[in-house]
């Protein structure tokens, strides 16, 4: 458990009153919760199939969720509160932008994707997203916005508008230079006729949604006063004033049944003309999706904000089958980007890694950072990127369409400037069944109904980034959030389960050398311990390869040469330790090769660790969890009444989860004082203090005791969950174990009578106490004595367990 300290108010107590007063307003903004971690490289992973039989799982050691212990976050996923810093630059309010108007004469004004910290300030009414009905509202509230059903038919509509936080366009083109966006009319069918060519057109302008947007360049939030907006990512781009019809279109180009590319008419230019300067390449991928959500530039944020709800969209109430002639939506072909709305952040191996395992054709594009749309050569040349085309090929790209998701849309008229609109006022918690929503008939029922796919062009569409992926999901609470460990709860939540087993199905078909290359990885391993010779030609699977986690800068675990050289030196039988620096790769399949060569994963909380969902079938992870003092922020990331925030991605999967409650002694600063002047020693030094900066310590007894007593000791002989448990002291805390269930006398049936029989066939949690009490037994007794029917006097029983499912009476 973790240690708690005095509280501050009776440490300061005794000074002076204007050293209190300024002491507490230093702390409440030190306690002001920002996101765990910051840049990180590192990177994780997960999947989807058949879900196995869990032989026993284990939450134990600490207060259960529903018993609230003191000082803990109530909310481990809220969205994390901006931190002062006192070296940051000056933070006084900026004066509110004025967006440029699209269609519009305005005076240009200080628009705010030019200020290098740009803040969301939408103005207008919230789009709610596509209608699969109809919807209408009654004259409660007067809004007849179209709201987004639940009922997605995911047979015929795509993945993307489940969620209200997606918003798509259609055939729109990017000349890249000028940062100049427009709308293009698709090439007609070339077996149709000219009149139906006409009105092919005409159907295709019904359906295209090509509307008056912009997508502004300010994130959610900042993290820190040195952060930044990416002020290069800026799309505006009007329906009507800049969309080329197909007379401003000379000619297409195709290679089989779809367009490469087109010339378009501009000055100077006529039917003969084909300068690349009039070129405009189509890409060969039909959708783009662009994913945002807050931190993306963290893997583990990016990971349970961003990538859960995406397999969310992609996978539920999808039937996989091809009756319909279409591909499931991770057949498809499609090019993702990540949008990273921070300028000083970076787009990671591990963004293109995970997002490879969303899709399972291997010849599927890589994904990308958003910004790389925005970048011009120059700048690709100077970062090192040599396979950028020249500026005369690759100026002007376009798109079939291009999703946008993570992103809340308000929209307002186009004549109508957004300093005379109020500012917004969201409705967040407005649900698609609340008594003023009323669903009408499908449009192709109703004759009167409108087209799901009618618009008002006259709108226009501003897109702000939003806190995740998709808000109506709610996946932040419940059995696969803050409320993964309440009684009752415990294993209702598969998703992290299916988005594991989904990636990892898919890894193999895009790395179809990984088993070989993971074989020579663990042979590596071995080969430089001394644990095998160059002739060794068994099986690499019969040692324990344990990786101890390593950063290059920060959180760095100072002590680990000497942890390594320790278990070496312990001489477990077939067991090694390794160092594993992520840091340390160039790729994305040398990290996924790296982890997935482990049985075993120890480290520190944050990003580095969420590289453990890498991990093979039923691999160990032991989450180190920081010392942290009452009176500086981050009680969050030592929760031992149930998964911390990083560790609830591993909730109910294959991996054994633990985690271990670090002391002051991790903490190599202000030593050798008392507790007074330790607390203001502390706040002094709060930079470096805060557990997501600074360096740490582990007592390597906790380590070897681990590696010894539990992953060792569980590894050739299976055990139950109670002989696991008592293995290890009482800073261990078992968040989720594989074990197997311990035998009991139970009620049941033998030869169709009514019995008291032993072992672990009970159909029951053996974890849940009220549960146990009823049905559990230690002995034959105290079973009768309960369930008098199952052991009639006359003719006593013995039920001898041989097994799961064979048995033996014995008279």
């Amino acid at each position: 458990m973790p240690r708690w300290l005095t509280s501050f108010g009776f440490v300061l107590a005794p000074l002076l009153a204007c050293s209190v007063i300024s002491t507490l307003v230093l702390m409440a903004k030190i306690m002001a919760p920002t996101r765990g971690d910051p840049e990180s490289e590192s990177e994780f992973i997960m999947g989807r199939g058949p879900q196995p039989t869990i032989r026993g799982v284990l939450r134990d050691s600490g207060p259960r969720l529903d018993e609230k212990v003191k000082g803990e976050e109530e909310d481990l996923h809220a969205p994390l509160e901006e931190e002062e810093r006192p070296d940051s630059e000056d933070e006084s309010p900026e004066p509110e932008e004025e967006e440029e108007e699209l269609g519009v004469e305005v005076e240009v004004q200080a628009d705010n994707d030019d200020n290098p910290r740009p803040r969301k300030h939408p103005k207008g009414q919230r789009w709610y997203g596509w209608p699969k009905q109809q919807t209408a509202r009654t004259a409660v509230n007067d809004k007849k916005q179209p709201i987004l059903p639940r009922n997605v038919n995911a047979k015929t509509d795509p993945w993307w508008r489940k969620s209200n936080l997606c918003f798509e366009v259609d055939f729109i083109c990017h000349e890249r230079k000028e940062n100049e966006w427009f709308y293009y009319s698709p090439p007609p069918s070339s077996s149709s006729s000219s009149s139906q060519q006409q009105n092919n057109e005409k159907d295709k302008d019904q359906l295209l949604f090509q509307p008056t947007m912009e997508l502004k360049s300010a994130p959610a939030k900042y993290d820190g006063g040195k952060d930044r907006g990416e002020t290069r990512v800026s799309i505006k781009v009007s329906h009507s004033t800049n969309k080329l019809k197909p007379e401003d279109i000379i000619s297409f180009e195709e290679n089989g049944q779809h367009a490469t590319s087109f010339v378009k008419k501009t000055s100077g230019s006529d039917g003969n003309s084909n300068s690349n300067h009039d070129k405009c390449h189509i890409s060969s991928s039909p959708t783009h999706v662009v994913l945002q959500s807050l931190f993306n530039d963290m893997i583990g944020e990016f990971y349970s904000r961003t990538l859960l709800r995406l397999y969310h969209f992609m996978t539920d109430d999808v039937v996989n089958t091809n009756d319909n002639g279409t591909n499931m939506p991770w057949e498809q072909d499609i090019q993702f980007y990540v949008h990273i709305p921070y300028g000083n952040k970076i787009f990671l191996d591990g963004h293109k890694l995970l997002l490879s395992g969303m899709l399972s054709n291997p010849d599927s594009p890589a994904a990308k950072s958003f910004v790389d749309l925005f970048v011009q050569e120059e700048e690709e040349a100077a970062a090192g990127d040599v396979s950028s085309s020249s500026s005369s090929d690759n100026d002007c790209q376009c798109y079939e369409k291009m999703v946008f998701c993570g992103y809340d849309v308000y929209t307002h008229k186009t004549n109508v400037l957004s300093k005379d609109l109020e500012p917004a006022i969201d409705d967040d918690d407005r649900s698609d069944d609340n008594d003023d929503v009323t669903e009408l008939s499908d449009a192709n029922d109703d004759k009167n109904a409108v087209s799901s796919r009618t618009f008002d062009y006259d709108l226009k569409h501003t897109l702000w980034a939003a806190a995740k992926l998709d808000r109506s999901v709610d996946l932040d609470t419940g059995s696969c959030g803050r409320n993964s460990g309440s009684r009752g709860v415990e294993y209702e939540c598969q998703e992290w389960s299916g988005l594991r087993n989904f990636l990892s199905t898919n890894f193999l078909k895009h790395y179809p050398t990984l088993e070989r290359d993971i074989v020579e990885q663990r042979r590596e391993y071995l080969l430089n311990k001394g644990a095998i010779d160059k002739r060794y030609n068994g099986n690499t699977k019969e040692f324990t390869v344990i990786g101890l986690t390593q950063r290059t800068y920060r959180r760095s675990w100072i002590n680990l040469p000497e942890i390594i050289e320790k278990c070496d030196a312990a001489s477990f039988e077939r067991a090694v330790c390794v160092e594993v620096n992520v840091e340390n790769t160039s790729s994305p399949l040398e990290q996924l090769i790296l982890h997935r060569s482990l049985d075993v994963m120890i480290g520190v909380h944050g990003a580095q660790l969420t590289q453990a969902i890498l991990l093979p079938p039923h691999a160990h992870v032991l989450e180190l969890l920081p010392w942290i003092t009452n009176y500086i922020r981050g009680k969050w990331v030592q929760t031992t009444n149930g998964p911390t925030p990083l560790g609830v991605i591993f909730h109910n999967t294959d991996l054994n989860h633990l985690g271990y409650s670090l002391d002051r002694s991790s903490v190599p600063l202000c030593e050798g004082v008392n507790e007074e002047a330790e607390q203001l020693c502390f706040l002094k030094q709060r930079k470096k203090f805060i557990w997501e900066n600074r360096d740490f310590m582990v007592e390597s007894k906790a380590v070897l005791q681990y590696i010894e007593q539990f992953v060792l000791y569980g590894r050739d002989i299976e055990r139950t969950c109670d002989e696991l448990k008592d293995q290890l002291d009482g800073r261990f805390v078992m968040y989720n174990i594989w074990c197997a269930k311990p035998k009991y006398w139970y009620p049941g049936f033998s030869e169709g009578e009514k019995a008291c029989i032993y072992g672990v066939g009970y159909p029951i949690d053996h974890i849940d106490p009220i549960k146990k009490d009823i049905y559990l037994f230690d002995s034959r007794d105290d079973c009768c004595a309960a369930y008098q029917q199952a052991c009639p006097a006359e003719t006593p029983k013995i039920q001898l367990s041989l097994g799961n499912n064979t048995s033996l009476s014995v008279w």
